[in-house]
């Protein structure tokens, strides 16, 4: 099986329907689809590139871990919430554009991929741990106005990361949220010095130089 065409009228692919089929290249998913269910295309190691449809709000746990060739993904204005390890271990080099609409990141949905850069709209309260560990080709990190949280180890292991920015209305951002990213040189934050020091858990600034709105923090 290389190739699948499911007609509009399907509304429901249920759980691991298409895991393990390892020949599987390309996908057209129904108009109609309400919800990418876990582990629906787990280990499908030769699927391309997928079209989430703009019904859909939920992707599932799990849905494309594994899709080690999956190198474009089209996410639709309107989805919600991507589940845990989602995408863990996909390919993903021509990167991703998350909606405006989306309000959840499960953990490790983007481990070990090889996004090159990531924007984390605002909707976004939290980044949970390990959402992007191990991303070894990612460079930079926005995360917009809006965000709160960044859980410890969210971005642990992400060797070339360079240049993160964060909102003004962060409320903590611990230290181990950046383990073992070594190149961190970089961080733009979005409020003055004197915001920066009372930020929770903020004192790990010896990373990377922290450029504020009225300077940088000594």
């Amino acid at each position: 099986l290389t190739s699948i065409d499911i007609p509009d009228s399907v509304t429901d692919l249920g759980t691991a329907l298409f895991s393990g089929c390892r020949s599987l290249e390309t996908v057209e998913l129904p108009v109609g689809l309400d919800v990418i269910s876990s582990k629906l295309f787990e280990g499908c190691r030769a699927l391309l590139k997928i079209a989430i449809p703009q019904s859909v709000k939920t992707i599932g746990a799990e849905a494309f871990t594994s899709c080690y060739a999956l190198a474009t993904v089209e996410l639709p204005e309107g989805l919600e919430y991507i589940g845990d390890k989602a995408f863990y271990c996909a390919l993903l080099k021509n990167g991703i554009d998350f909606p405006e609409s989306l309000t959840g990141i499960g953990s490790m949905a983007f481990a070990s991929t090889n996004l090159g850069k990531v924007v984390i709209p605002g909707g976004v309260k939290t980044v949970n741990s390990k959402c992007f560990s191990g991303c070894v080709r990612l460079l930079t990190v926005i995360i917009s106005e809006g965000v709160e949280y960044i859980e410890e180890y969210a971005f642990t292991g992400c060797s070339k990361l360079k240049t993160v920015t964060l909102p003004r209305n962060i409320k903590s951002v611990p230290k181990r949220a950046f383990y073992n990213c070594n190149a961190f040189k970089t961080l733009n934050y979005g409020g003055t010095v004197a915001e920066w020091n009372a930020l929770e858990d903020s004192q790990w600034y010896y990373y990377a130089t922290v450029h504020c709105t009225d300077g940088i923090v000594d």
